[in-house]
């Protein structure tokens, strides 16, 4: 994966993960406020509730705040899908044109290493059973040229 995008995938996961534990901690407080409100004590129930409050906070500021304090995870995955379609291939896939001129520019290494591959094909189909069928009818289409 692409250095660019793994480390906006990776602060992603990261903003997610924060968020997640300021979400156990908002919950945690609110359990607590319960807890203070059945013993009626009141003011440790107003500093949990503003408690959990402020982990609410922290839970937008990882998942939904824009670019302008921190940039949260929604902002981390709109980047790296901006990223994507940005360096996504043009649309015209391998075509035989390229495969041909780039066999045509390939130093020795490449060209070693192509025939090295197309030699361990053949050996893996030498024993292979013949299919007479399959290859008459392969070679039947390429009786007229487009």
């Amino acid at each position: 994966m692409p250095v660019e995008l793994q480390a906006l995938i990776t602060a992603g996961y990261n903003d997610g993960a924060e968020a997640g534990a300021h979400l156990v901690l908002a919950r945690n407080n609110l359990y607590y406020a319960g807890d203070a409100i059945a013993a009626q004590n009141w003011a440790d129930a107003k500093t949990k509730l503003y408690a959990a409050g402020d982990e609410f906070g922290y839970v937008y500021r990882y998942l939904l705040q824009g670019p302008s304090f921190y940039q949260g995870l929604r902002e981390d995955w709109k980047d790296a899908l901006e990223w994507i379609n940005n360096n996504w291939p043009n649309g015209n896939g391998v075509t035989m044109d390229a495969i041909l001129n780039a066999m045509l520019v390939a130093d020795f290494d490449e060209l070693q290493k192509f025939v090295g591959l197309v030699d361990a094909y053949r050996v893996a189909i030498w024993n292979a059973p013949f299919n007479a069928n399959f290859y008459a009818a392969l070679a039947r289409g390429f009786q007229q040229w487009p």
